[in-house]
């Protein structure tokens, strides 16, 4: 098993979401067969959901004492 630091570990974390993310992309346009009022809406819902994820990740976190 392989030990990431805390930086390598949210890079890894990047990289898996935003591979997900293209698949997902790929699987709305192949059902929809590229339906740009959909695709729109998705770029809009992933926006959305990348901006909640940068302003949770920038935020502190507490560590449990």
């Amino acid at each position: 098993m392989i030990v990431l630091e805390e930086s390598n570990r949210g890079q890894v974390l990047n990289l898996a979401i935003l591979v997900c993310l293209v698949h997902l992309v790929d699987l709305v346009c192949l059902v929809h067969l590229v339906d740009l009022v959909h695709l729109v809406d998705l770029v809009h819902l992933v926006g959305l959901v990348c901006l909640v994820y940068l302003v949770g990740s920038i935020s502190p976190r507490r560590k449990a004492s």
